[in-house]
């Protein structure tokens, strides 16, 4: 689980941006900001096509940035399958957006 949270930290997501969306909005000059923030969820890898498009076929992208290592990889989406058929999956990703004008 560290391996595939420390794939955003290093690449793709700064963990405290998110949270302070919009003083970075406003610091950019932007004016009305205005942010939102909800949870995505599932207890199903395949509820919604989301979940396996993010977290199975982005991995060789992963994998070929360095940003984890192919056997982990391989091992860490072999158990959420094994998982996901017991009924034992869940995800949830805190989603932070925020908008402004110029």
């Amino acid at each position: 689980m560290d391996a595939f949270n420390g794939i955003f930290q290093k690449a793709a997501y700064e963990c405290f941006v998110s949270c302070n969306l919009a003083r970075h909005f406003r610091t950019a000059g932007l004016k009305d900001v205005a942010t939102e923030a909800f949870l995505a969820h599932t207890n199903k890898l395949d509820a919604h096509p989301f979940w396996r498009t993010f977290i199975f076929h982005r991995m060789p992208m992963f994998t070929q940035a360095g940003l984890i290592e192919e056997a982990t990889a391989q091992a860490f989406l072999a158990d959420l399958e094994r998982l996901n058929a017991k009924g034992e999956f869940t995800a949830s990703f805190i989603v932070q957006a925020a908008v402004g004008t110029k």
